[in-house]
C-alpha cells in the first residue's frame, strides 16, 4: 500500500510541476494520503480510483479483501450511497521508507 501512496504522490506533484526538487518520502506519502482523504470526502469515487493501481489488494476493516481498484471503487460507492455523510480521513503519525530496491 505505501508503494501505491508514494506513487499516487509522484502522479500529484508531477501535475504541478513540483517535481523539480527533490522531495522527501515522507512528504511524498503525506501528499498521497492527503490526496486520497480529500477525494474521500467529496465521495469522488473517480479521483479515489485514480490514486490507485490498476492491481490493487486492500483488507478492508471488516477483513474482507477487495482485488482490484474496480472492486475499491464498487466498496467506496457503496458505503457513500449508504451513508450519505460519510467521512474517513487517516493521517500517519510517522512515516517510513525501505527505499527502492
Amino acid at each position: 500500500m505505501r508503494f501505491l501512496l508514494v506513487v499516487a504522490a509522484l502522479w500529484i506533484l508531477s501535475a504541478t510541476g513540483s517535481l523539480a526538487q527533490p522531495v522527501p518520502d515522507e512528504q511524498l506519502i503525506r501528499a498521497a494520503r492527503a490526496g486520497f482523504n480529500a477525494a474521500i470526502a467529496r465521495h469522488d469515487v473517480p479521483a479515489i480510483l485514480s490514486l490507485l493501481e490498476e492491481e490493487v489488494r486492500v483488507s478492508t476493516a471488516s477483513g474482507e479483501f477487495l482485488n482490484s481498484r474496480q472492486e475499491m471503487g464498487n466498496a467506496f460507492a457503496a458505503r457513500f450511497s449508504e451513508y450519505k455523510d460519510a467521512l474517513y480521513t487517516r493521517t500517519p503519525l510517522f512515516c517510513e521508507s525501505a527505499g527502492c530496491r
